[in-house]
């Protein structure tokens, strides 16, 4: 782990400090320099894709936009419209296929970061103050531009994960902290019940006599 502190990267991928922790281990391992990062985004590659040809409707979209149609804008119910008659024609859309706008909404959300690592940018618009409805814009998008929206979604998700570790720490310390005051708590009860225990009467002829200076010397 010496070598960690002295450790960067250009970019932090998802998993930043996996990522981190792993291109450290690099000279130890006798790996080359940027072995283990390009390794890495390769299989990220290859899963982004396995992903998306599981996603009809990300299939539809990659080949409904293309350099003739760098761009597109509408409504979800516009854009079920069009997927469907561009991927299947005439004929009935096989099972999974959206059904209606607001399941094609719910599947442009999920696969839209996949997406966006094959040069295809899905952006949710304002609503229409008109028709009231909301609009999505869908364009191509070049690899310098490609690269610096993912960056920023991956450093999104990073802060994200880092925000909810120091959480989680805060949590726990806050739990330690109750955890000592009522341990704190129940001692000095116990201290005190020992306390009144030793100065109470040994038996019922001591707890008879009056106390105080009067009587003090006497045997009552």
């Amino acid at each position: 782990m010496q070598h960690l502190p002295t450790t960067t990267l250009n970019s932090l991928p998802r998993l930043a400090d996996f990522a981190l922790w792993a291109t450290a281990c690099e000279t130890p391992l006798a790996w080359q320099p940027g072995e283990f990062i390009a390794a890495y985004q390769n299989a990220q590659d290859d899963l982004i894709k396995d992903a998306l040809e599981a996603e009809p409707v990300a299939v539809a979209l990659l080949t409904l936009l293309t350099l003739e149609r760098p761009e597109w804008t509408g409504t979800a119910s516009e854009l079920l419209a069009d997927l469907t008659t561009h991927a299947h024609g005439e004929k009935r859309p096989p099972k999974g296929w959206p059904g209606a706008a607001h399941v094609l909404a719910g599947a442009l959300k999920r696969v839209a970061p996949a997406l966006l690592a094959q040069g295809l940018e899905l952006k949710q618009l304002n609503r229409d103050s008109k028709k009231g409805s909301k609009h999505w814009q869908i364009r191509t998008v070049e690899d310098n531009e490609r690269q610096k929206r993912q960056k920023e979604t991956e450093n999104t998700e990073n802060d994200a994960q880092h925000g909810t570790s120091a959480a989680d720490a805060s949590a726990d310390a806050s739990s330690s902290a109750d955890a000592s005051s009522v341990s704190k708590g129940n001692q000095a009860s116990a201290d005190k019940v020992r306390e009144g225990q030793q100065n109470a009467p040994t038996d019922a002829s001591d707890a008879s006599k009056p106390t105080g200076s009067k009587w003090a010397g006497m045997d009552i």
